[in-house]
């Protein structure tokens, strides 16, 4: 009898999982359609959590398909190590705390616009304790490791180190800067602009509108 009954605990097994996976399957996707990241709702009092180099993928990811995350809180609460070749955070328009905690192996080669960790923070986008070491980072105009163009939005203690490559409005921190704050930053970085109309900045490539 111990063969039947071993087949009827397999049969009751598969019967379970084939009811549970469908749920694994979407366990990381909210109601809202925003990934779940490692914890929290994205309010200032339970911020996104972000924790390893999925989140970050997820909010590249997030972005891409044209979320701009306007009004949505996250907090970065541990290092994170990137690998592979990044694809900027599109545009950004949330608040990003790093809490001082650093991103390391920041790799992104691309021959467009809008080159960095974020591609764009836009009106209302505050980025803060952001710390990106050794970033390697290549592009074509607006290009930056932080980010590659401010227009309107702020940035607060956030310091990188790397080396940056673009054609033209190439900086340290930011590529172009069209409005906005940025205080208590900085860059340490080799900056490097390939065209005649180039506009070159330590910190800042360009002062003028992200376009």
């Amino acid at each position: 009898m111990r063969p039947k009954n071993t087949l009827l605990k397999l049969l009751a097994l598969t019967m379970i999982l084939s009811v549970l996976l469908p749920t694994l399957a979407t366990v990381n996707t909210q109601a809202n359609g925003f990934p779940s990241f490692s914890g929290g709702s994205g309010s200032e009092q339970s911020p996104y959590l972000i924790l390893t180099k999925e989140d970050l993928e997820a909010l590249s990811q997030l972005s891409a398909g044209g979320e701009k995350c306007s009004g949505i809180y996250f907090a970065q609460t541990r290092s994170i190590e990137l690998s592979g070749n990044w694809t900027p955070i599109k545009e950004f328009c949330g608040i990003y705390n790093g809490g001082n905690n650093e991103i390391t192996g920041l790799s992104c080669s691309q021959t467009t616009d809008y080159t960095g960790f974020f591609g764009k923070i836009s009106t209302g986008a505050q980025l803060k304790n952001i710390r990106i070491n050794n970033a390697d980072i290549s592009g074509s105009g607006f290009t930056g490791i932080l980010a590659g163009c401010l227009d309107n939005a702020t940035i607060s203690s956030c310091h990188v180190t790397g080396a940056v490559v673009g054609t033209y409005k190439v900086g340290g921190l930011v590529g172009s800067a069209a409005s906005g704050v940025i205080t208590d930053s900085s860059a340490t970085c080799s900056v490097t602009g390939t065209d005649s109309y180039t506009y070159v900045g330590g910190l800042v490539g360009h002062n003028s509108i992200c376009e």
